[in-house]
């Protein structure tokens, strides 16, 4: 059960990534 905060920390990059790439493709589009 060790590994739910590393996975929350990982889901916490990704939502992160994913909100600036979706500004990203917001400004290509």
């Amino acid at each position: 059960m060790g590994d739910w905060s590393a996975l929350g920390k990982l889901l916490d990059k990704v939502q992160a990534y994913s909100t600036a790439g979706g500004k990203v493709w917001l400004s290509v589009l």
